[in-house]
Formats: C-alpha cells, sequence, structure tokens
C-alpha cells in the first residue's frame, strides 16, 4: 500500500509547458502521504509533469520502486494498491515477448501490461485494489484509474492549464492552481449522509475519481476525459438449487482469501463477533486475529471473537479502546481529509495503530453486507412489497395498531415497519436508512438556504429493481464506497497498514450479483442466507445463528460524557459563528436538548462536531499540534 500523487501543465501553442515541475514540491507532496508509505519515497520530474510516490514495501520488497519506468523510459507509473493476479499477468506478458526487470513486483507486471495492452486492455485484465497514474511522454498524457468497488482512493484537480491526482487531498496543497472553497453542495449531502458521496469533495475545485472510473488527461489540450470501465452486472437472473449456489460461494470466498494472503511481512484478521470477518479468519487459518475491546456494556463483541478463535484454534489478541475518544479525534480529522462521520473509524484506527506493532498487512470483512442483504433496513425492506398492494386505508388504520402490539409480539414489530416503508414513495423508499438527518434537519442546520434536495447524491444511482433489491444495491455502489472503504482505507493508513477485503473479489461479486433473490435470500427473506448456508461446517453453528449487531459507538454517551466540553466548546465559540456555515441557534438547541438528556441528538451534533474537527486541525498533520 503506498500514497500517489503527481501535477503537470499543458503545453502552449509554442509547444512548451505553462509551468515547471518542480522536485522541491513533489517532495512536500510525497511527504504529506508519509503515514501511507513509511518505507521509502520517490519523485520524478519531467517536461511539464512531475509524479511522487510513499512505499508501503509488502511484495517484492527489495524491487518495485517508484515511480517506475518502462524498458524505454517513455512511461512511468505510481501505483497504490495490490495486483492479486499479478503473477498470471507475468506470464502472459512474458509469453508475448515482454521482458520484466523485477523478480516479482505487481506494481511491474502493471505497468508492463499497461504498456502491451492500453489502459482499457490492463483494466479488465486487473484483479485487485488499485489507484494508478501512468505518465506518457510520448503521448503527452495522464491516464489514471481506480478500482472496480473503490478499495484505494483518487482524488483530482484540473483546468485547461493544469492537472493534479492525489491519493488524499492533502497531498495537492503546494498546489495553488485549485479551489479551496466550500462546495456547499456536497456539505448538504454531508448532513445527510455522514460523508461526502462521489464524484464530491468538500473542496469546490477537487473530485474523487468514482469507483470503476478511469480517465485520460492531455497536455496538448489540456483536457480530461473520463469513463466507466465496469459495472457490476444486473439484478441476476440465474437460478441455482441452493445447494449448488452455496458450494460454488465457498469456493469462490475461500479462492478469494487465498490470492489476500500473499505478503512478505507478517499478516493478520481483523475479527469481529459476526459472521462477515469469522468467514475471512476461517479461510486464514496461519493468520492471527485481532479484535477491538469496547469499556461500555453493550457495545463489545470481544468475547464472542475470542470464543471463535478458541474454536478455530487461533491465535487471538485484544486491543483495549481507549476511555475517552478525545485523544483520536484531532488526529482522524486529518487523515480522513474532509468531513466524516462515521463514528466507526475511531475504533478501527485503534485496532490498526495496535495491531500495526506486529502486523502490516490485515484481512476484514467488508462488503458481505452489500452482497448478501445484512443490514436490518434490507430485512425491513424485503417485505414491503407486498405491503404495498394492500389499499392504502387499510396500510393507513394498520399501523398504530401494529406499533401498539411491536413491543410484545415480534412479529408485528416486522410487520409496522414493513407496513411504514410502503407507504413512503417511490423515491423515499430508495433512500430510506441511508441518511443521518431528515430534510428537515438539514435544512434547520444550514445558515444558507441550499435549495439542492440532500437525498439526491444517493437517488442519482438510478437503480433498477425492486424495493429491497434496489436499495441493497444502493449501499454497494454509494454507501459501501463513500463510507465504509473510505473509512478502511483511511484508519488503517493512518498506521501504515494495508487493509484487504476478499468479499470485494470481483469474480466473487459477479457471481452473487448474477443470482436471483430467491437463490441468495429465500422466500421469505433470510438476511445472508446463501453465505450461512455456504459457511456451514466451517463455522460454529452459534455464528451462523448470530444476528448482525453492526460496529456500534457510545456517540451519545461520548456527547453527554467525555466529549461535552469539546462540543461546547467548539461548536459554540467565536471561530464557528464566524465561518457561518450553520445556524448557531439550532446548534445551540441541539447541545441544550441532548446535554440534558430531554431528546437524542447525537446524529446532527456529531456531524457538526467531525466537521468542526475537520476545519480546525484538517490542514495540520498530527505531530505538527
Amino acid at each position: 500500500m503506498c500514497g500517489i500523487a503527481g501535477y503537470a501543465f499543458a503545453f502552449d501553442a509554442t509547444g512548451r509547458p505553462g509551468g515547471r515541475v518542480e522536485e522541491d514540491v513533489l517532495s512536500r507532496m510525497a511527504e504529506s502521504l508519509r503515514h501511507r508509505g513509511p518505507d521509502g519515497e520517490g519523485v520524478f520530474a519531467g517536461d511539464g509533469a512531475g509524479l511522487a510516490f510513499r512505499r508501503l514495501a509488502i511484495v517484492d520488497r527489495e524491487g518495485g520502486v517508484q515511480p517506475m519506468a518502462s524498458a524505454d523510459g517513455s512511461l512511468r507509473l505510481v501505483f497504490n494498491g495490490e495486483i492479486y493476479n499479478h503473477r498470471s499477468l507475468r506470464r502472459e506478458l512474458e509469453a508475448a515477448g515482454r521482458r520484466f526487470r523485477t523478480s516479482h513486483s505487481d506494481a511491474e507486471a502493471l505497468l508492463v501490461g499497461y504498456a502491451e495492452w492500453g489502459l482499457e486492455g490492463v483494466l479488465e485484465r486487473l484483479d485487485g485494489m488499485f489507484a494508478f497514474a501512468v505518465l506518457d511522454a510520448r503521448a503527452r498524457t495522464i491516464a489514471i484509474a481506480r478500482d472496480r468497488f473503490g478499495e484505494k482512493p483518487l482524488v483530482y484537480a484540473h483546468t485547461p492549464a493544469a492537472f493534479a491526482f492525489a491519493s488524499e487531498p492533502k497531498a495537492l496543497r503546494p498546489l495553488d492552481f485549485w479551489s479551496r472553497r466550500i462546495d456547499r453542495d456536497a456539505l448538504a449531502d454531508y448532513l445527510a449522509l455522514q460523508y461526502v458521496p462521489d464524484p464530491l469533495t468538500i473542496h469546490e475545485g477537487l473530485r474523487k475519481l468514482p469507483p470503476a472510473h478511469r480517465g485520460v488527461w492531455s497536455q496538448t489540450d489540456g483536457a480530461l476525459r473520463l469513463a466507466r470501465y465496469w459495472s457490476p452486472p444486473p439484478p441476476g437472473t440465474r437460478r441455482l438449487e441452493p445447494r449448488a449456489a452455496a458450494e460454488e460461494l465457498r469456493a469462490r470466498l475461500g479462492r478469494a482469501v487465498e490470492s489476500r494472503l500473499e505478503s512478505e511481512v507478517p499478516l493478520g484478521v481483523f475479527l469481529s463477533g459476526g459472521i462477515d470477518s469469522s468467514a475471512v479468519a476461517a479461510f486464514a487459518p496461519e493468520a492471527p486475529a485481532f479484535t477491538i475491546r469496547f469499556p461500555q456494556a453493550g457495545f463489545d463483541e470481544s468475547a464472542e471473537a475470542a470464543r471463535l478463535a478458541s474454536a478455530l484454534g487461533r491465535e487471538h489478541r485484544t486491543v483495549d479502546f481507549p476511555p475517552s475518544p478525545v485523544e483520536l479525534l484531532p488526529a482522524m480529522a486529518w487523515h480522513m481529509d474532509e468531513p466524516f462521520a462515521d463514528p466507526a473509524v475511531l475504533p478501527l484506527l485503534a485496532l490498526s495503530r495496535a495491531a500495526r506493532r506486529s502486523i502490516t498487512v490485515a484481512l476484514g470483512g467488508d462488503g458481505a453486507d452489500e452482497l448478501f442483504g445484512g443490514y436490518a433496513r434490507h430485512r425491513d425492506f424485503a417485505p414491503a412489497p407486498r405491503w404495498a398492494r394492500l389499499p392504502r386505508a387499510l396500510r393507513l388504520a394498520a399501523g398504530p395498531l401494529l406499533r401498539l402490539l411491536a413491543p410484545v409480539w415480534p412479529l408485528a414489530e416486522l410487520g409496522a415497519e414493513a407496513n411504514r416503508i410502503s407507504l413512503l414513495p417511490l423515491a423515499g423508499r430508495r433512500i430510506e436508512g441511508q441518511c443521518w438527518t431528515s430534510p428537515g434537519d438539514s435544512a434547520a442546520l444550514l445558515a444558507e438556504r441550499n435549495p439542492r434536495d440532500t437525498r439526491a447524491a444517493v437517488l442519482g444511482a438510478r437503480i433498477e429493481g425492486s424495493g429491497f433489491e434496489a436499495h441493497r444495491r444502493l449501499d454497494f455502489a454509494a454507501y459501501l464506497p463513500g463510507a465504509l472503504l473510505a473509512k478502511a482505507d483511511r484508519a488503517s493508513m493512518a498506521a501504515g497498514l494495508e487493509l484487504r477485503s476478499p468479499f470485494l473479489d470481483h469474480t466473487l461479486v459477479e457471481f452473487a450479483e448474477s443470482l436471483t433473490l430467491s437463490t441468495k435470500f429465500g422466500d421469505p427473506f433470510r438476511p445472508k442466507r446463501l453465505l450461512r448456508d455456504a459457511l456451514r461446517g466451517v463455522l460454529p453453528a452459534a455464528v451462523l445463528r448470530r444476528r448482525k449487531r453492526g460496529f456500534e459507538v457510545p456517540v451519545a454517551a461520548w456527547l453527554r460524557g467525555p466529549l461535552r466540553a469539546m462540543a461546547g466548546d467548539l461548536l459554540l465559540d467565536r471561530t464557528a459563528r464566524k465561518r457561518g456555515l450553520f445556524n448557531a441557534r439550532e446548534v445551540e438547541r441541539l447541545l441544550r436538548q441532548h446535554t440534558s438528556g430531554a431528546a437524542d441528538r447525537r446524529r446532527p451534533l456529531w456531524l457538526l462536531l467531525q466537521f468542526e474537527l475537520w476545519a480546525r486541525y484538517g490542514a495540520n498533520p498530527p505531530e505538527a499540534r
């Protein structure tokens, strides 16, 4: 895992670049990414274009130095990630007459593949997580690309005269040609979703390259041309007998884990008490397991994880979360590099820091919930279309009765939720559960009226299918890359640790998405039915029966306890008021209601606090504070 960056100037009418690339600027860009690559640095300054690189050496530690040049020197590559099929690519390229200078560098397999097949050709062959850029001196272009699911980040800025890219926005701060003004649309989306969805960033002049996209910027005309190179298959039509589907999934998951075990440095597994990380651990028998332990009752899964590790005969280590999150918050604001309000990033950071003392690579379970319908909202959505067939008047009358019976009859609770969802308009069903705040709450928080519908970011995915299937695929397209994978990348790389996700093997994803809903979930709907069936005999029965808890964090208690003073100071002081983005009276009201116990206002307050932490600490590295 690494950090990459670069910038270039377009050529003018005389054939000269419009600016000079400076090695010291490239070095500063690389230095800002040191946490992503503590093992080495490289820069290249060419004719109007330059590249910067920080390396975390995992595969071919002696070779693989970047920026990497092609044999004739016309191409130069900077690459962040892992190519899991690099050995088979190498064999194919050698059979075509290509020669290699390193023994087994996946970066060189990517570069030589680019030279042989071009950008589109190499992308369709890659199996991995990656973000990369190739500077082509002959074509006078910079090609950029990002992996299919967005495991590795890439941001860019461009004008007709200049172009820049980086793993993280902080690397572009030495450059002055992009706007740092806050993007009001991005701010509105952040208040709705707890993250800024691609292609937006919090800055007007900066954009995220979406997952499964590639782009080519031309020094000749200053144009950037973007395109999608891969899409998940449409809603499945392939029907398999349940046992055959389970066996096929088990085999594919085993191969996905095995391909992600290649490493020349120590490797482990991040283990919770749930089925996803447990499945990964079961297929990685030599890897020690690491689990976070919370001091607060009701949020700790370390006992379940320890029992599973014992059943699997696995070495297991627990990491204690600090009594207060105060010490983690400023550092996390810097590493996230834009407002981000998923509180689970904090325990993941603490776990990554502790695990990094003994391992450099970890495997996790990201992606399984989105693939196999693991969230409570997926369960609630499944029966909603059937409820929608009933007369609306009957559903309106049934709602109060079902809610009355819910405390004593679990089926009434499920029915009440399905009934409520069925009464929403189609657009409302598509975003239900995605948003942290209601449209009214978001509007009340903003000091200036924003005409943008903050739900538009998730509705823009335009995913077809039934209410449940549209929602699950929406999670995969928006929530997974925007929140979960961004969190996984930043928190792990903050500690200089690589985190791999076997469930995001693209052949496994394509198989799972090709199956019919009844093959995957049964009828009636059973969350993760296919995955549970595939893991029978692999995991203990108690793990397979366990309901998903989620990576919960005691935010409400924190805001009334160890974070109460910090929240009050940061959200109400002169600096925050002068910024003028939020309605100060509404902020005061939310704080008063929450700290007094009159209402639970954790969500808007956490959103506001994370924004303010980013605004104050996001530009300053932890060691500078």
